[in-house]
């Protein structure tokens, strides 16, 4: 099976290949987003699809959903790998259906990908508590929302929590000194033990075949 998405997206998800060739996406209003500067990047959407199928991880969540790129990778992924449709992919927006008119939840809609997804219009900083409380187990977190500290430490906190043994915690962002901390605090004053992961790129790095060659830039376990 050919991993390389940009070898690949006409066969993976025609409706994915079609958002990185236009860069361009309506919304449900009628709203034209040009550029789609928030379109995670071919070489982040890679990432996504390696550590799938490598990790193959049961349970996904991710925070942030704009266009849709990343969900689309995530549920096409769970198809992919022959996962029954069960909601496995949860995806944190309460910007979802104003400042981006529902792009992203149009995007899978047409993909045919709406029952592999778990969309909550809902701030990571409550929903993620919600999340710890009903128990949930995340085998592979993926975050790109917002990169002020105080967000970052919260979704560290819980996300921290909410990794099942051996998950993995993934993230692209622009300040990666506010990752670290967040994670080093977390996974230091965690009352359970850490048998979890976290991969951590900055956004614009390369990235490889395989989770072994990736750029390490933080790892526990």
């Amino acid at each position: 099976m050919n991993t390389d998405l940009r070898q690949a997206t006409s066969e993976f998800c025609p409706v994915l290949t079609e958002l990185l060739r236009t860069r361009r996406a309506v919304g449900r209003t009628g709203r034209v987003y040009n550029g789609l500067a928030a379109l995670s990047t071919v070489n982040n959407l890679q990432t996504i699809r390696c550590l799938m199928h490598e990790l193959r991880p049961l349970r996904t969540l991710e925070i942030g959903l704009s266009f849709g790129g990343s969900a689309l990778v995530f549920c096409a992924s769970h198809k992919e790998l022959c996962r029954p449709p069960e909601g496995q992919h949860t995806a944190l927006d309460p910007h979802q259906a104003t400042v981006w008119d529902s792009c992203g939840l149009m995007a899978v809609e047409r993909a045919g990908l709406m029952s592999y997804l778990d969309f909550r219009a809902a701030y990571s900083a409550f929903e993620l508590p919600r999340l710890v409380e009903q128990g949930a187990q995340i085998d592979l977190v993926y975050v790109d929302g917002s990169h002020l500290f105080e967000d970052v430490f919260v979704d560290a906190y819980y996300v921290a929590r909410l990794l099942a043994p051996g998950g993995w915690f993934y993230s692209m962002t622009v300040r990666i000194r506010t990752l670290r901390r967040s994670c080093d605090f977390c996974t230091r004053t965690s009352a359970e033990d850490w048998r979890s992961s976290i991969l951590v790129l900055q956004r614009g790095s390369k990235t490889a075949s395989n989770t072994a060659s990736l750029g390490w830039l933080g790892g526990y376990s």
